[in-house]
């Protein structure tokens, strides 16, 4: 697994070396060319100075004798050198430190000297500088001088193995320094590294922290480095989807375990009288196996009020695309709740203009619609009248009841919850209504309570959409 502080360590430390040795090369050129500049003014000087030395002694162009007792032109394998000739090659004179050896120098122009530099065959390097000198042609006894001047040319060098040494000293100094500071940089890094990853791990550490028990805890991103607050926001939206989620299933377990609890121990109150009292009659044994009957019933109803719900909660489901005949759903729904509607005593007035088809799921549809015109069933007002509204796009189911209120309506979707117990059979889970918001969900529509106070009306509006193409990645919401 890649480390982020080897990483960064290793990529600032690239980046470290780079720009040192850039900026060591960048300085070690300048520095060089300085230097040579400097060597060749101080060159150029000793050549000018040689050059007031030439003259033309009865026709015969020499160098003056002070030059020849200069020390550095003087002793053989000296450091420094010149060479006087015609611009043809003819040689007039050279230093004694020249030797026999050919100084072969770039020929200047008449205005520019010419630097360069030459390895003798003694492998002396000499750094040297050629330039036009013009000698007057009088013979300096009192005649005029003729207009022309003679030409030659002057070469000066110069050993360079000092200014070398001199370089060489400079670069080892630099390279020391530079290994030095790539040292101290790679103890800045690892420090400014675990330093700068430091709010990343008190992170790791507080999330360490967090089990099923914590799930209300949250990070803070007051204390978080601004690039880190994006992360601390979306774990703490994490944190908080997983705290209902994980309250949505214990309040779950505990009420399936409730409305399991009491036909239980119905079903074993049953067979142990049974098993101390045997029924003494056919009556008595055809009622206690009818009351079994009933709590089995209840437990069913519940078994599979929980499969649908968990169908319903599938997280990546993709509900059918189907052309689902809206009007004919309706009618079969409402004929297949017509014994419990009669047995309540209530009446549907239906209104429905033109014919709907709907794309959509069939199966969840009338999962959507059996649910709430079963809801109406069991909870309107005997001998009210529930109005039923169909059009394109909605559908609209308003009933009378009795014992609710504004403040309840926020717990309609909520599972078991019941606002009258006592009105209710024991096949009544209270999953009805969350089953059909799971199901508009699904759907990729909305179901909405509305009620009317002074009425005591609770209307159901069902918006359709087009089945979603796509569920939400993280089924936690």
């Amino acid at each position: 697994m890649r480390s982020l502080r080897s990483a960064l360590t290793i990529r600032l430390l690239l980046g470290g070396t780079l720009l040192l040795g850039m900026a060591g090369m960048g300085f070690q050129w300048r520095l060089r060319k300085s230097l040579v500049t400097e060597f060749d003014s101080g060159l150029l000087v000793t050549a000018h100075s040689l050059q007031v030395l030439i003259e033309n002694e009865n026709g015969k162009i020499r160098m003056e004798t002070e030059a020849e007792g200069m020390p550095e032109f003087s002793h053989r394998g000296g450091a420094s050198v010149y060479l006087l000739h015609y611009p043809d090659g003819r040689e007039i004179q050279r230093s004694p430190s020249l030797e026999d050896f050919k100084l072969e120098a770039p020929a200047p122009t008449s205005s520019t000297p010419a630097f360069s530099e030459v390895t003798l065959p003694d492998h002396r390097r000499m750094r040297c500088v050629s330039l036009i000198a013009r000698v007057d042609g009088g013979d300096h006894k009192g005649r005029e001088k003729p207009d022309t001047l003679i030409p030659v040319t002057l070469s000066v060098g110069r050993d360079i193995q000092p200014l070398e040494h001199t370089l060489r000293e400079i670069r080892n100094a630099l390279a020391a320094t530079g290994a030095l500071t790539l040292g101290a940089l790679v103890l800045l890094l690892l420090w400014g590294v675990r330093r700068g990853l430091a709010p990343v791990g008190k992170l790791v550490g507080d999330i360490s922290k967090i089990d099923g028990r914590s799930l209300s805890t949250r990070l803070d991103p007051g204390r978080t480095p601004s690039e880190l607050v994006p992360v601390v926001d979306r774990l703490n939206e994490l944190l908080a989807r997983l705290e209902r989620t994980f309250e949505r299933e214990k309040r779950f377990t505990a009420d399936v375990s409730h409305e399991l609890r009491t036909p239980l121990a119905e079903l074993r109150a049953l067979a142990e009288v049974n098993l101390l009292a045997p029924p003494a009659s056919a009556h008595e044994n055809s009622d206690c196996w009818s009351e079994v009957q009933s709590i089995a019933l209840r437990m069913e109803s519940l078994s599979i009020h929980l499969l649908d719900l968990a169908r319903a909660e599938q997280p990546y489901r993709i509900p059918l695309r189907e052309a689902v005949d809206m009007n004919a759903l309706l009618t079969r729904t409402l004929e297949r709740h017509a014994t419990s509607a009669a047995a309540h005593d209530i009446t549907f007035d239906v209104h429905a203009r033109e014919p709907v088809t709907q794309e959509s799921d069939p199966v969840l549809m009338e999962l959507i619609l059996s649910n709430l015109i079963g809801n109406v069933t069991h909870h309107a007002v005997p001998g009210s009248t529930c109005t039923i509204a169909l059009e394109r796009g909605t559908l609209k189911v308003c009933n009378a009841v009795s014992g609710l209120s504004p403040a309840d309506l926020p717990h309609l979707f909520d599972r078991y919850w019941k606002s009258d117990r006592s009105r209710t059979d024991g096949r009544r889970l209270g999953l009805g209504l969350t089953l059909a918001m799971q199901a508009a969900t699904l759907l990729g529509g909305t179901l909405e309570p509305a009620f009317d106070p002074q009425r005591s009306i609770l209307t159901f509006i069902l918006h359709f959409q087009h089945p979603a193409s796509h569920r939400d990645p993280n089924p936690l919401v």
